[in-house]
């Protein structure tokens, strides 16, 4: 059951601090909420490589982007 307290407390451009995983005790502003799902980007935390494909639009190559994180690993800052 996901509870309804935990994505009121958040919106897009508040900063929060990681309080577990990797990236403990970083502070970024949210990007993007997912509140179905009760997840959340995190502008600079938990950035993961992503490989790119060379095609005609782009030159391929590696990419380091943002991936969702868990509300409960946040909190308002």
């Amino acid at each position: 059951m996901k509870s309804n307290k935990l994505s009121k407390n958040l919106r897009v451009g508040d900063s929060v601090i990681l309080i577990s995983g990797k990236d403990k005790r970083k502070i970024g502003l949210v990007k993007k909420i997912d509140r179905s799902n009760l997840r959340l980007l995190v502008e600079g935390i938990s950035m993961s490589k992503k490989h790119i494909k060379k095609t005609s639009q782009n030159n391929g190559g590696i990419i380091e982007e943002e991936t969702w994180l868990s509300f409960s690993k946040v909190k308002k800052q």
